[in-house]
């Protein structure tokens, strides 16, 4: 009776083991409070689809943007055995907080992961509440953490990691990414509340007010731009047309999504995939669907054919990174845009019915007031509807960043640093910050206290909702007029 009891107990326990009871909790760190724009977490959903593959089925998803007040008792309630955090830097003093609430209340293991960790590991690992940091990619990795604390296999060989021992800060520095984007699942859509996001401003605001979901369909860009960091290799790498029409078709039959914003880094690398998938959008998706493009496309590759396309197969919206009208800045920040053919492409892609916002970037160490200037003439003398002047950032493991002294580098350790911001990342340069601000400001009057572009942009807007022109209008105050 005693063998047949043990027996039970042994195959109870292999059953157990076989279906993973891991408990895992996933957190998506808190981004500055004032942004008003809120992107699902595309990376831990990533993770949890891969997870959920290969058996580890106790798993939820938190995203402090969205459960902000609740989200300890959230913690508490799960009882996690791992908890994952993601973080970009400008989320790294939430990240921390996170960190600590779940050592102190919890046994869990606390790995983090994303831009942040990426390059502060060493930083990051001061903190005795961080177990393991994620370097780069994290899909592979994870799960290899997870049976590390599983089976007690060997630290030494999960890839893309930086942990501590007892000799001090270890780097595994091999990676493991998938070559093949074709190989990952969809994200974990149902770990998520669709429709909550729905109601959202997610990074293309001309979505607001549609049934809307950002998507990503590559990785990895190989351009040298000095601000960038690449989290994800220079290498590209990209869904198979099919594919990205498969996940939207899911999006839409499961959520009833129309509005799909693609977030690539540089969606438009490849001009004839990018075409591709933009004529198989137009023939397979309903007419009631649309294409938007917040993340940016590469003026290096786009086309005039690319523009006729887009115009024809339902693409409402795309936004262009330009960063500087300054021929002199675009070689130093190895940007190297052919700004003529740019200004062209632009003005072209506006007489096509095209929506086009563009990207800029001022505060690099080396700028003058001339560099600056160039750029506001290029702003003013192209069709951009719309535009964003940004904060350079010396994000450490950039280019920038080995260019400026570590002393002349704000604390990064604060959720006010990210592009957005008016204050700016780096202590010196050629202009002061006070200096910067002021131009900053003049850019924007300069752009869009224009009648002709303030009707230009209220004609072609993507969206007639009333609340995105109430979004529209506080964001021009806030960059032209409030100091």
């Amino acid at each position: 009776m005693k063998k047949a009891k043990k027996r039970l107990i042994w195959i109870i326990i292999q059953i157990l083991y076989k279906i993973n009871i891991m408990r895992i909790l996933l957190i998506q760190a808190k981004l500055l409070p004032k942004l008003i724009t809120i992107n699902p977490p595309h990376g831990l959903m990533y993770i949890s689809a891969v997870c959920k593959q290969n058996g580890y089925k106790d798993i939820k998803i938190l995203h402090l943007d969205i459960f902000d007040k609740d989200w300890k008792n959230e913690i508490l309630k799960f009882r996690p055995d791992i908890v994952g955090i993601g973080s970009i830097t400008a989320q790294g003093k939430s990240m921390h907080e996170i960190a600590g609430f779940v050592k102190e209340n919890t046994k869990a293991k606390v790995i983090v992961g994303g831009a942040y960790p990426t390059y502060y590991y060493q930083d990051i690992l001061k903190d005795k509440n961080i177990d393991i940091c994620v370097i780069g990619e994290g899909e592979k990795t994870f799960l290899k953490i997870i049976k590390y604390y599983e089976n007690k296999t060997d630290i030494s060989e999960i890839p893309s990691i930086a942990y501590l021992d007892k000799t001090g800060i270890k780097i595994n520095r091999k990676k493991e990414i998938y070559d093949n984007l074709d190989e990952l699942p969809f994200p974990d859509y149902q770990s998520i509340d669709v429709y909550k996001y729905q109601k959202l401003v997610n990074s293309s605001i001309y979505t607001y007010g549609s049934k809307t979901m950002t998507i990503y369909t590559s990785r990895g860009c190989p351009f040298d731009c000095i601000f960038c960091h690449k989290v994800h290799g220079k290498s590209f790498r990209a869904h198979s047309p099919k594919r990205v029409i498969e996940e939207i078709k899911y999006l839409h039959d499961t959520y009833g999504i129309k509005a799909i914003d693609i977030m690539d880094d540089i969606a438009n690398f490849n001009p004839a995939r990018f075409n591709d998938i933009l004529k198989m959008f137009k023939k397979e998706l309903p007419q009631d669907t649309a294409l938007y493009f917040s993340g940016g496309l590469s003026a290096k590759t786009l086309t005039e054919e690319n523009i006729e396309v887009m115009s024809q197969s339902r693409v409402k919206y795309f936004a262009i990174a330009v960063e500087s009208g300054s021929e002199r800045v675009q070689k130093l920040i190895k940007k190297n845009l052919d700004l003529k053919k740019t200004k062209g492409l632009i003005d072209y892609a506006v007489k096509k019915g095209l929506y086009v916002h563009g990207l800029f970037m001022i505060g690099f160490p080396f700028e003058t007031k001339k560099d600056i200037e160039q750029t506001v003439d290029f702003m003013k003398n192209s069709k951009l509807h719309t535009m964003i002047l940004s904060t350079a950032m010396a994000y450490k493991g950039t280019e920038l960043a080995k260019m400026v002294a570590v002393s002349e580098i704000k604390n990064i350790n604060s959720d006010r640093f990210h592009y957005s911001d008016y204050e700016g990342f780096i202590k010196s340069g050629i202009l002061s910050e006070t200096e910067l601000k002021k131009l900053k400001f003049k850019a924007n009057a300069h752009f869009y206290y224009s009648p002709i572009r303030i009707f230009r942009i209220l004609r072609s807007l993507p969206s007639k909702n009333p609340k995105l022109l109430w979004i529209l209008i506080l964001k021009f105050l806030k960059r032209s007029i409030i100091k």
